[in-house]
């Protein structure tokens, strides 16, 4: 299936919007741009990277368990989890502008929905894939398996995960652009969305001290960080003795095949998932 944009650029980099707008040509020249890619159809968003608020949040979660005369209960991971929330304005210069950004708004709403497949001969469909989302902002939401480069798309290096929602705010005390027709079009619409991300990486250490992905999760880390880690003896003993079965999670793997068995995993979470 070809990729569907719409955004201010097509997948050449060329202008699609011809108005004379700086904002675009800044956002092109240095990639400031939010992105978001519909794994399950290809399709494809771009907005400028107006953004108003950003929060990136790591959460562990223990199974607690008290035992009597322990002061202290005992604490057994159970896993880490990522949310990258994101607030952002979708801003218009003029009439046509606008029509553009409802259009990549609509776009961006309907890839909250799944992927049916085609009608049986009782014209019933079926769910086929669940709406998976992979999501660039520069080197701050980007799938840091890339290596130290931002990626060139969403598609090519977003952050997967799924969006718990879109919610379309346009600013009334600002206005709108109208038509004859009684159409009214925002001049500025506020957004937010929360990612809940699926990493197709390894995460975590292992038994030398060194972590799994060392650009995880902003891209290349500081020539001092790189520095240290390099001239950082490694341990004697492992850091904690593991039982057996979680041993074997800190064996290496090939990372491209983690990566893809992650997303396919993902797009399997239904029992007829495509």
């Amino acid at each position: 299936m070809g990729i569907e944009n719409k955004g201010f650029t097509n997948n050449g980099g060329i202008f699609v919007n011809s108005m004379d707008d700086p904002t675009i040509a800044q956002a092109l020249k240095h990639g400031h741009r939010l992105e978001f890619f519909h794994v399950p159809s290809s399709s494809v968003v771009d907005f400028k990277a107006m953004i108003t608020s950003f929060s990136d949040n790591y959460e562990s979660s223990y199974d607690s368990e008290d035992v009597y005369g322990r002061m202290d209960p005992i604490q057994t991971f159970k896993s880490t989890r990522r949310t990258v929330t994101v607030d952002f304005d979708v801003v218009a210069a003029s009439l046509a502008e606008a029509k553009q950004n409802k259009e990549k708004c609509a776009l961006l709403l309907n890839m909250l929905y799944p992927v049916y497949s085609a009608p049986d001969g009782a014209g019933a469909s079926s769910l086929k894939a669940p709406p998976l989302f992979k999501v660039l902002f520069g080197n701050l939401i980007m799938d840091s398996s890339s290596g130290s480069r931002v990626p060139g798309s969403a598609a090519e290096g977003g952050l997967l995960g799924t969006v718990s929602g879109f919610n379309f705010q346009p600013e009334v005390e600002i206005g709108f652009f109208s038509e004859d027709s009684g159409a009214l079009y925002p001049k500025v619409v506020k957004l937010q969305c929360q990612l809940t991300v699926q990493h197709q990486h390894k995460l975590g250490w292992d038994s030398n001290g060194q972590p799994f992905n060392g650009s995880f999760p902003y891209g290349e880390t500081s020539g001092k960080a790189q520095e240290e880690a390099a001239s950082a003896p490694a341990p004697q003993e492992p850091l904690m003795s593991l039982p057996e079965a979680e041993g074997d999670l800190l064996q290496s793997v090939d990372p491209q095949a983690e990566k893809k068995e992650a997303e396919e995993a993902a797009m399997m979470s239904l029992p007829n998932g495509g």
